[in-house]
């Protein structure tokens, strides 16, 4: 059973490689993570998980072919939804395009199933610590670096996309994210900040300031917004 915060759609998916692309959303309780200024905290404490339903992977694909219409996109986030098996889900869809988001801290095979998957390494602002070991490790399995990403018949190798939120008011961010841009060979997304309370002014204020230190790009190769 895979504790599910919240399953809907179709909407347009807001940011990173895949903005603007009309999508189901699969959003999976649970988290390792408790960031600062996580704005889906829903799915991510304890106290709500009274709150996720407990589904199969058949009821989660009825409830998404219910859903979905036309659309054939799927948007799997969470929490962090590599915590949970869903190999019978991404393999049922396989006609489906399939963007998978985690912060690269544990890896399943079924990624290998996903179009896209976006790697999100948390930053300082999250509070969190950053084990970059485990985010090397992470890696290295889903690009096959160690030589185990042999192409198997109904496997493939997904597009990996780096996303790093940044807060452009705290400057450990901005150093994280040059240091993530150091060891990553493709392009870059940084996600602004949002916080939960945010008034659209502040909002758009905080992108403004981002999109000053990008511009000057200093110390962050690769960066796509």
């Amino acid at each position: 059973m895979i504790p599910v915060s919240e399953i809907y759609g179709p909407v347009v998916q807001g940011e990173g490689a895949v903005a603007g692309r009309r999508t189901m959303f699969l959003r999976t309780g649970g988290c390792d993570y408790r960031c600062a200024w996580c704005d889906t905290r829903y799915a991510v404490d304890i106290e709500h998980k009274g709150e996720w339903r407990r589904l199969t992977s058949v009821e989660i694909l009825d409830e998404l072919y219910a859903k979905a219409g036309g659309c054939r996109s799927l948007s799997i986030s969470g929490g962090n939804p590599v915590l949970h098996d869903l190999t019978d889900v991404v393999r049922e869809l396989g006609a489906w395009h399939i963007n998978v988001e985690t912060q690269g801290t544990f890896y399943r095979d079924w990624l290998k199933y996903a179009d896209v998957v976006t790697v999100s390494p948390k930053p300082p602002s999250a509070g969190e610590w950053f084990q970059a070991r485990k985010y090397d490790a992470f890696m290295k399995r889903l690009l096959g670096d160690d030589g185990t990403n042999r192409i198997v018949r109904g496997w493939g190798n997904p597009e990996v996309v780096v996303k790093v939120v940044v807060d452009p008011d705290d400057a450990r961010d901005w150093d994280f994210a040059g240091r993530i841009s150091e060891t990553w060979r493709g392009d870059m997304y940084l996600s602004c900040l949002t916080k939960p309370h945010d008034t659209g002014d502040e909002l758009l204020e905080r992108y403004r300031r981002l999109e000053t230190l990008a511009m000057q790009g200093q110390g962050v190769e690769g960066i796509r917004d």
